[in-house]
């Protein structure tokens, strides 16, 4: 939050001063340093921490480097894959595509917004449980913040992926409408790795950094080949293509070396029922909108409200 407001504050005062554009990186950077200070004077104050210089035993730091490692290979990885996407497409096709590419992921990641805000909150509590040895509670609060998840992001996804067109106007500008089908396709694949739950921090949890790893690398591959085989054919589209499988495969993946280890997984039939029906309602109501009534941006908004009726229903049956 401090992050936040420094960047928002720095970038008004450049916007008042008619500042160049250059200068605002430096906002990015007096934002870093700023709430590293604050947040080493919290915590010396709050628990009266005092920074000493010493070199932790040899176990310590071999169990660090054993558990962050691979976190580290993760991080590398997922750098590594949004950026051959961007990179391949701006090489093998022009920038103008690169341009459609770009606006369809800048939009699509409200879904995984919605999803990492949630993940943050679940994961200290879910480590707090873990320590007690708690797996059977763990099994009960998995499901229920993977529905949190769901009803937060699917009335995202179902907005992009009938009114992709409108979604890209509103917030782009009409030049980027030909983002589209892009976007549809990232929507999809963003929801379906959200609807699984948060698979990942809860393998970081229980300890299992290194399958996430492998999973990572996975994802790069799959990222590259599909890439190297669909952009030269259908362009951007095929890089859309390529970021879906990326993160889905993997994805399931995870969920899979999580109900092995743990026992705790996201198919419930309290949870897959509702969704299925939510979704199905929804292309009901999308087609009656789209080809009925002729539905334009204005009557798209108007579509939310049965689908947020939908999304609460299903949240009453699932929670």
């Amino acid at each position: 939050l401090f992050y936040l407001i420094t960047v928002l504050g720095f970038a008004a005062m450049i916007l008042v001063k008619d500042l160049w554009i250059e200068t605002a990186a430096w906002s990015f950077f007096f934002a870093s340093v700023l709430s590293t200070v604050f947040f080493f004077l919290s915590i010396y104050k709050n628990h009266k921490v005092h920074l000493t210089l010493r070199f932790p035993s040899w176990e310590f730091t071999k169990d660090i480097w054993k558990f962050s490692l691979p976190l580290s290979v993760v991080v590398l990885c997922y750098w590594g894959a949004r950026r051959l996407d961007l990179l391949t497409v701006g090489h093998l096709t022009s920038s103008t595509e690169l341009g459609y590419y770009s606006a369809a992921f800048v939009i699509v990641g409200l879904v995984s917004m919605l999803s990492t805000t949630i993940s943050f909150i679940y994961q200290p509590v879910l480590s707090e449980m873990y320590g007690k040895k708690d797996i059977e509670g763990m099994k009960n609060v998995y499901p229920t913040v993977t529905k949190w998840i769901t009803a937060a992001t699917l009335p995202v996804t179902l907005l992009m992926f009938f009114y992709p067109q409108e979604c890209i106007g509103t917030i782009v500008g009409d030049k980027f409408l030909s983002a589209a089908p892009a976007l549809q396709i990232l929507a999809v694949g963003y929801f379906i790795y959200t609807a699984v739950g948060p698979n990942g921090g809860t393998l970081t949890v229980i300890g299992e950094t290194r399958w996430q790893m492998w999973c990572a690398i996975l994802s790069l591959v799959i990222s590259a080949a599909l890439i190297l085989i669909l952009v030269p054919r259908i362009g951007f589209v095929g890089a859309a293509i390529a970021t879906m499988g990326a993160i889905t495969i993997p994805n399931f993946l995870r969920s899979l070396k999580l109900w092995k280890e743990t026992g705790i997984h996201f198919l419930h039939r309290e949870y897959i029922l509702p969704l299925l029906v939510c979704i199905s309602l929804s292309f009901a109501f999308a087609g009656v909108y789209r080809y009925l009534l002729g539905a334009s941006l204005t009557k798209a908004y108007v579509i939310l409200i049965p689908w947020w009726g939908l999304i609460i229903v299903m949240a009453i049956f699932t929670l």
